[in-house]
């Protein structure tokens, strides 16, 4: 090493030793110190760096000073147990990703391998006792409307039938709804609080009308398919199906009121001019069955208790408004000559019977 830098400083390329040769070959050096680098220092000729220890990084003392070993600066990187802290309007971890049309990319990849009973979590955020706290905002940009996604929960199971979101509440955790990757959903709701009003599942739309806009949708789509195109199959179950148990015992009494399905609509004209011709419940019910009566609706009633099981209660109407509505049948039910203008057919014990109307 001192060979060398004596021979850089002194410039002294024209010895033949050197003169055939295109570089400066390694057995033309002397045998220096391992780990020293060679620089130039403040005064502009050669030297060589002093040798650093273990986990010490070269480092730069700016313009006109030769460089030197030294510990690695904090800050550089993450380790386990770390903290992020800073104030309004930092970005923690700043991320972007440029990724090319067939690049399958993540700005954070977790991988989770727990062979133990405890729950183990990639992420976890506490919001804290302050107002105004989000714990997560996605939020989409730009102009394409597809195949964005906000968030994609994808249950990469054999059987799929794992819990892809849970929510719950409590200081220890208590599951009050969930989704599986097979497409079901659970919601519990718990009223054991005297007077609490419980709201299971709420769909809300709040429609702000423009003039010269006109809409047509559903708010609530709930879509069941049977398609075989071979052998024989069968399906026998509920595509919507509202129950509520009540049950008393010892010497509780209890009291259950309410409506399992309620239908309200409101139509209010304070000003202007308001058309409602809002059908409350409409049942589109299109069947292929051979030999077999298909009715739209019908009611199982049993009351176990000491009143009347009823059908349908009609009570609220006052004398003269229409209660059911007909297809029109002018054939007279008495066989001509009597009174009645018309008849509708009814089925009582498998059996077509006719009411008449006049």
């Amino acid at each position: 090493m001192t060979e060398l830098i004596g021979l850089l400083t002194n410039k002294n390329m024209s010895d033949t030793k050197y003169a055939s040769n295109t570089g400066i070959p390694l057995n033309a050096l002397s045998s220096g110190t391992p780990g020293e680098l060679i620089t130039w220092g403040a005064d502009t000729k050669v030297a060589a760096v002093a040798v650093g220890t273990a986990a010490q990084v070269l480092t730069s003392n700016g313009a006109g000073a030769a460089p030197t070993f030294q510990a690695a600066a904090a800050g550089g990187g993450l380790s386990w147990g770390d903290a992020i802290s800073g104030s309004d309007g930092d970005e923690g971890i700043d991320i972007d990703i440029n990724a090319s049309a067939t690049a399958n990319t993540a700005g954070i990849g977790i991988a989770i391998n727990n062979t133990q009973a405890n729950q183990v979590y990639g992420m976890t955020m506490n919001l804290g006792t302050g107002a105004h706290a989000t714990g997560l905002q996605i939020k989409g940009t730009g102009t394409a409307d597809w195949p964005k996604v906000h968030l994609m929960l994808w249950g990469n199971t054999a059987s799929n039938v794992s819990k892809i979101l849970s929510i719950g509440n409590g200081t220890s955790y208590d599951e009050r709804t969930w989704f599986k990757a097979d497409g079901r959903v659970g919601i519990c709701t718990d009223a054991n609080a005297m007077g609490e009003q419980i709201t299971a599942l709420a769909v809300g739309m709040n429609d702000t009308r423009v003039a010269n806009i006109n809409r047509t949708a559903d708010w609530v789509t709930i879509w069941q398919k049977a398609w075989n195109n071979a052998g024989t199959y069968i399906e026998d179950w509920d595509v919507v199906r509202i129950q509520r148990d009540s049950t008393t015992a010892g010497t509780a009494t209890g009291t259950e009121a309410g409506a399992l399905l309620k239908l309200v609509n409101t139509a209010t004209e304070t000003a202007g001019t308001l058309l409602d011709t809002t059908i409350a419940l409409e049942i589109a019910h299109g069947v292929h069955a051979d030999a077999t009566d298909v009715y739209a609706i019908k009611i199982t009633s049993d009351n176990s208790g000491t009143g009347n099981p009823g059908g349908i209660d009609f009570s609220s109407f006052t004398a003269g408004e229409p209660i059911f509505k007909f297809v029109a049948d002018a054939t007279d039910p008495t066989g001509a000559g009597g009174a009645a203008t018309g008849r509708i057919a009814c089925d009582i014990g498998g059996a077509t019977v006719y009411l008449a109307y006049y």
